[in-house]
């Protein structure tokens, strides 16, 4: 959640400077669920939001994933 709140007060030429090492972070980590999708595809708000359901603690994998593909749904609006 902090990161999450960070996030919301950095400029935005600052999230456009993150987002390439978040992209590559999630990209890494999505085939440990089961999940292949080109995450340069989605929004950075998708690709954030999926970064803090990985690093939640307190849930299993399956839950993750569940998330996870619940976050990919999301429609930009």
């Amino acid at each position: 959640m902090r990161a999450l709140a960070l996030a919301l007060l950095l400029p935005t030429s600052a999230l456009a400077d993150a987002n390439p090492q978040l992209e590559a972070l999630v990209q890494s980590r999505l085939p440990f669920y089961g999940i292949h999708v080109d995450v340069s595809d989605l929004s950075l708000r998708q690709v954030a939001a999926i970064h803090l359901a990985m690093a939640s603690g307190g849930e299993g994998r399956l839950e993750k994933r569940r998330k996870i593909r619940a976050i990919l749904r999301w429609e930009e609006e």
